[in-house]
């Protein structure tokens, strides 16, 4: 098991809809925590965007805050969730995205799934948990289209695989059409997608020239 880390704090909160087949398949698998075993300093990293910048008059707010969270949960890496109802809409979950690759080792059986803009490792009939970032301000994922999103997304799959923080850039890779990046941007714009751990797997070994440097954007017509 791993906490999400909490150093870096800025723009680690994120809330997600209740809309998708995978935020609920994830809210449904979460293990109910009582209030009263939850360190405050990760309720309010949690319930806040930048809790490098909360202070001390601003405890009577996160109580309120609090009290608006119709549950506290802790899902199969240890990451903490509140969940929100809501008279109207789709209800939400809130949680520290995590920034460290879990411990679950992948099977045939696992694969990535998105829904509604975020990405989940599914390991077969295990656990569901948050495709980890490469760092606290790469938490926020997208697909179907080309920029910071998609970036995010990419080095988020090749840090699954290889453990690697990759350093490439969406001019670069706008211009190899072949690569994990240029599938990521065809993808349907928010849709849900599916792909296979194998199938990533030879998505990320084939763009092994790509990260190393051997294949560049001019040679876009080589690309694998």
């Amino acid at each position: 098991m791993f906490i999400p880390t909490l150093d870096g704090s800025r723009n680690a909160g994120h809330t997600l809809e209740l809309d998708s087949r995978i935020t609920r398949d994830y809210f449904g698998a979460l293990a109910p925590v009582d209030i009263g075993d939850i360190d405050l300093a990760e309720a309010i990293h949690t319930l806040n965007s930048d809790a490098a910048r909360f202070t001390v008059g601003r405890l009577s707010e996160f109580t309120s805050e609090a009290e608006q969270v119709a549950g506290w949960f802790r899902d199969a890496a240890g990451t903490l969730v509140a969940h929100k109802q809501r008279a109207y809409g789709a209800d939400q979950i809130r949680l520290l995205w995590p920034v460290l690759r879990s411990d679950e080792r992948a099977t045939h059986a696992t694969a990535i799934e998105g829904g509604d803009g975020w990405p989940f490792l599914r390991y077969g009939s295990g656990p569901i948990l948050p495709l980890a970032a490469v760092s606290v301000d790469r938490a926020t994922f997208g697909w179907g289209y080309s920029g910071s999103g998609p970036i995010n997304l990419y080095k988020a799959l090749v840090y699954a695989v290889t453990g690697e923080v990759v350093d490439v850039h969406g001019p670069e890779l706008n211009k190899l059409p072949n690569s994990l990046y240029g599938w990521i941007t065809r993808l349907p714009n928010r849709s849900a997608f599916l792909l296979p751990w194998r199938d990533l797997v030879d998505k990320v070994r084939a763009d092994e020239p790509i990260r190393s440097g051997a294949i560049r954007p001019k040679d876009a017509g080589d690309a694998v």
